[in-house]
């Protein structure tokens, strides 16, 4: 029966005669810790769409060279990683980054499969993003793992959103999350709401702009069994005249935040700022600073960019205080 159905979708898809095409993302990470190590992804991406309809997909195959390092676990129930090789220190394998398909009319939109979840107004943090949250202190802060969504967003007009989620998450817990957003002024306020077996969360949303400037805040309270918990940010960010663009967030939490993983931090507050200041055509540099009670992380990072779709990267992860951990890193990415 799922079969049939899958038949007759696609050929219905086909007689559409959408615009389809192939897109081909190749990046590489060589890493200098204690010794060099050496991490290449290679993605293959098909995109077909029509006026209403859309489909993606994304095949990554990686393969990495470091004594230490795993083969990332699935991030879902089913299994989706196929490991090629593992034999000590060459690691391989193959699975599906995004793999979606749906609807879009400019009031209904519908996506099912496998994607990222777009939620949160932080730069640096968003804590009311319990599907695909932002990672900052990652080597690649846009690759987000993957959740396995039915997404619908109802948009009665151009300044007002109604979006229900139903997805699942990296711990492979079953989530439902209801979103209501509007426009007012000068003003874009959110409000969000999240059930799960063991998890209830309400959180709000709020962005806009103040003489140039823009500024934020975002923050969720949740219910679990036998605790609560708070999380919450505010921020501020702004361009200078010469190029520069800064960006600051304070983020507070109680209970269930650490900076560095296994950091049982006793500050509250974390501070968060970034620097990015594009000199010439094609270059680019930028400074993250991360800072909670004793750890400090600085990320420095220089790009070459001569085109929209490829970047050259030399950079670093400096962590000061508590983990005393320097990571150096060259990167580049092409996309065809």
């Amino acid at each position: 029966m799922l079969k049939r159905l899958l038949i007759v979708v696609c050929t219905g898809f086909l007689e559409l005669r959408p615009d389809c095409g192939v897109a081909l993302e190749n990046s590489y990470f060589a890493l200098q810790r204690t010794h060099l190590e050496h991490y290449n992804r290679l993605r293959l991406e098909p995109e077909c769409y029509t006026e209403a309809w859309f489909a993606f997909a994304s095949l990554e195959v990686s393969a990495m060279n470091a004594q230490e390092a795993a083969i990332p676990e699935d991030q879902l129930p089913w299994r989706t990683t196929r490991t090629l090789y593992a034999e000590q220190p060459l690691k391989a394998w193959v699975r599906p980054y995004r793999l979606y398909g749906g609807f879009d009319d400019g009031t209904h939109r519908l996506s099912l499969g496998l994607q990222s979840i777009a939620v949160g107004v932080g730069r640096i943090w968003t804590p009311t993003n319990r599907f695909t949250p932002r990672r900052s202190i990652a080597l690649d802060p846009l690759a987000l793992p993957p959740a396995a969504a039915l997404h619908y967003t109802l948009s009665p007009t151009p300044t007002a959103q109604l979006t229900a989620l139903l997805g699942q998450r990296r711990d492979h817990s079953l989530a439902g999350a209801l979103r209501a957003k509007a426009l007012f002024g000068r003003v874009e306020a959110a409000l969000d709401a999240l059930y799960a077996d063991e998890e209830r969360m309400i959180g709000f949303e709020l962005e806009g702009a103040v003489s140039g400037i823009g500024v934020r805040s975002e923050a969720a309270w949740t219910a679990y069994p036998s605790d609560r918990a708070f999380e919450g940010i505010v921020g501020a960010d702004g361009a200078f005249g010469f190029g520069l663009i800064y960006t600051l967030e304070l983020h507070y939490a109680i209970d269930a935040f650490a900076l560095y993983e296994g950091y049982d931090a006793k500050a509250l507050w974390t501070l968060g700022q970034r620097l990015e200041y594009p000199f010439g055509l094609f270059y680019e540099a930028a400074l993250l600073y991360l800072e909670q009670g004793d750890a400090r992380l600085f990320a420095p990072a220089l790009s070459y960019r001569p085109g929209d779709r490829h970047a050259f990267t030399l950079g670093a992860l400096l962590g000061y205080g508590v983990r005393e951990e320097h990571v150096a890193y060259l990167r580049y990415d092409l996309a065809f």
